[in-house]
């Protein structure tokens, strides 16, 4: 019988609760206590018991505490104030330093910077190592730089923008799990081709890529089919379009954009089915793996090398090794052994949203697909093959739900019909895909196999987007927070183990996931009931948010209607506001006993000595220095619609008069919480 090897799940468990450790405190070496523990009590337990048959408990519990220290200092170990050599070391805040890059990877453009990550090899002459975030102005020059370029540049290293308005998307934090901690903008004159440097791996995939996207524009396919095939196949979304983009994932179907563990588990089987003859050879037990893999890192390798198909080809080897090796193992242990491995080779992986829904993905496929499919068992093929189509997709999406909807705050109603059709035929659309792309490389793809397959492309699309013209089945901004998310997922686990078994112990769990969640959830409502104030941080115009509760008073600078902008939007769905209402800013309001006074581009104020905060607006023209001596306010907000200029100016006058100061586009939004009485 195939059973769950435990001690491979408690291990990967610990090396989680290891990097989430040192992730959230990072200040707190006497975590490090648990490492240097298990590793005393290790040596001295097996000097003890090495002739013993079988370990004691406290050799496991010492395993346990060595892989929960290794997960902690190996993710310490890559943070920038542990690696002396680090570039950040080296930095001079606001100077221009000489620097010698390395370019490793290319971000998606925007409308006026190409973006790269490369590693800083040298600062100021003086060897260094980490990675940086490149913004290069669009010309002739930026489009020149390509993976593996060496580059001289004469620049200023910066932090990363903070996040500016709370409960928006922080782009520093997901630089940090790619583990890039600046920036420098660069302009043509600032930056240098040295040469072409030294190729990589990841160097060559890319070239390889590149070529294969050149031949395909060759091609007579449509514009919106070869920017799917290119998704598809050679995991390059730079093309699709936003709109179309927005209609696979409200029809469910984004993970398609997406090459990741669904493709390489297609490709996967594809391979396996064509490699079968080999496994009759002699050797063939040996031959039919090592096609197999082979093929799956062939793919990777087109594909670009990039961390998530790697990831998902690196879980598939180790499941084909299982497999062909004739290891009776349950397909579980193969999992948690790839996740093991994935995390002790990289511990930023953990917090990849790709890494986190694939594992949960294909943990959820393996754990509950087979009692699902065990509830019908049809006699004829073609329905047994829908059947388990829809129990692999019913189970996929019970595992990935939660967390998809504290990432997106979106359901789409319709992603089992679209999985019905999609899934059949996705194996058709990448094993012809990687066939057309290989003709295409040597020129000698016929016109009726360009024709059929951008037929079949072209109704793929047309079908995306009439699923996702049925906007009454699309539930949008839905308000999920992560304690929800750890919620959902107690009471999923809760009944699942209830379902396959009922035995006293579940029922207790269950008892006791309820309980939890019933508190989480009071405390949840508690904090929800107090009040805040939140002055936005927003280009050239103003905006000002007052929160009773789930009820929002929004007050803004004119008529329009600012509620479904950035950044309203995200605020309303994160902080569940079921209410909202907007205002015209008044030029004098009270928030609980605080006075607020807005100076607009009139600079016209009371004389009042009761004022407590004073928001400028729209760069009025006012003698700050008067002002403060007139109104002696506790603290002085500027916003973003107001010229830098005299912000600046504005920030010296504040400094001399020892008032506090604070300018949402430095500092960010400028926020005062009242919890509930």
């Amino acid at each position: 019988m195939k059973v769950v090897n435990l001690t491979i799940v408690k291990l990967s468990i610990c090396l989680v609760l290891g990097i989430l450790a040192a992730h959230f405190f990072s200040t707190h070496f006497l975590l490090l206590v648990p490492l240097i523990g298990g590793c005393l009590l290790l040596a001295v337990l097996w000097l003890v018991g090495r002739n013993q048959l079988r370990p004691s408990i406290l050799f496991g519990i010492a395993a346990l505490f060595l892989f929960f220290g290794i997960g902690f200092v190996n993710y310490q170990l890559r943070l920038p104030k542990h690696r002396i050599h680090h570039f950040t070391h080296f930095s001079e805040s606001g100077k221009s330093q000489t620097l010698q890059l390395k370019v490793v990877e290319q971000l998606k453009s925007d409308n006026y910077n190409d973006k790269f990550l490369a590693t800083v090899q040298m600062v100021e002459r003086k060897a260094t190592v980490g990675r940086i975030l490149i913004y290069v102005e669009k010309d002739s020059t930026s489009a020149s730089i390509q993976l593996d370029h060496q580059l001289v540049a004469y620049a200023v290293m910066e932090a990363i923008p903070e996040m500016l308005n709370p409960h928006q998307f922080d782009y520093k934090k997901y630089m940090q799990t790619l583990g890039v901690y600046a920036q420098i903008r660069l302009s043509k004159t600032e930056v240098f081709l040295i040469d072409e440097g030294s190729t990589t791996m990841r160097g060559r995939s890319e070239r390889i890529r590149n070529y294969a996207t050149q031949q395909l524009t060759k091609t007579s396919i449509g514009i919106d089919e070869l920017a799917i095939l290119q998704a598809l196949v050679l995991g390059q979304k730079r093309d699709v379009s936003t709109d179309l983009k927005q209609k696979y994932a409200d029809a469910g179907a984004i993970h398609i954009l997406a090459v990741s563990g669904l493709h390489v588990g297609v490709l996967f089987l594809i391979f396996n089915f064509l490699s079968y003859p080999f496994s009759r050879l002699p050797f063939g037990r040996i031959i039919q793996p090592l096609l197999v893999l082979l093929a799956l890192w062939g793919f990777a390798f087109l594909t670009g090398l990039s961390p998530s198909v790697s990831r998902a080809v690196t879980m598939f080897s180790f499941l084909a090794v299982a497999q062909h090796l004739g290891r009776h193992t349950y397909t579980m242990n193969t999992l948690f052994l790839s996740f093991l491995f994935l995390l002790l080779l990289e511990p930023l992986w953990l917090f990849h949203v790709g890494f986190q829904l694939s594992y949960l993905a294909v943990f959820f496929i393996v754990w509950v697909q087979p009692k699902f499919a065990a509830l019908w068992r049809p006699h004829f093929k073609v329905v047994r093959l829908f059947w388990g189509i829809v129990t692999v997709s019913i189970s996929a999406q019970l595992g990935v739900l939660p967390l998809s909807l504290y990432y997106f705050h979106q359901l789409p109603g319709l992603f089992l019909l679209s999985n019905l059709v999609i899934l059949p035929v996705l194996g058709i659309l990448l094993g012809l895909g990687l066939l057309f792309i290989l003709m295409a490389c040597a020129n000698i793809v016929p016109d009726w196999m360009t024709q059929t397959y951008g037929l079949l492309l072209q109704k793929l699309n047309a079908f995306i987007t009439w699923v996702a013209a049925q906007n009454d089945f699309i539930i949008k901004d839905i308000s999920f927070s992560m304690v929800q998310t750890f919620i959902c997922y107690l009471l999923i686990i809760a009944f699942v183990l209830i379902w396959k078994r009922f035995t006293y112990r579940r029922i207790m769990f269950l008892l006791i996931a309820v309980c939890i969640s019933i508190v989480a959830l009071v405390w949840v409502e508690l904090n929800q009931a107090g009040s805040e104030l939140v002055i936005f941080q927003k280009s050239r115009s103003t905006l000002i948010g007052i929160i009773h509760g789930k009820q929002m008073t929004l007050l803004k600078p004119d008529s329009l209607s600012y509620k479904s902008s950035y950044p309203i939007k995200n605020y309303l769905v994160s902080k569940h506001i079921d209410e909202i209402k907007e205002q015209t800013l008044p030029g004098i309001f009270n928030y609980g006993r605080n006075t607020f006074l807005i100076i607009d581009s009139l600079g016209v104020y009371p004389k009042s000595k009761n004022i407590d905060y004073i928001l400028l607006s729209n760069s009025p023209k006012v003698n700050l220095q008067r002002l403060v001596d007139s109104l002696d306010p506790l603290l002085i907000v500027a916003d973003g619609s107001n010229y830098y200029s005299y912000v600046k100016r504005w920030k010296t006058t504040c400094e001399q008069a020892q008032t506090p100061f604070h300018h949402t586009k430095e500092k960010g939004a400028f926020v005062i919480t009242k919890n509930p009485n």
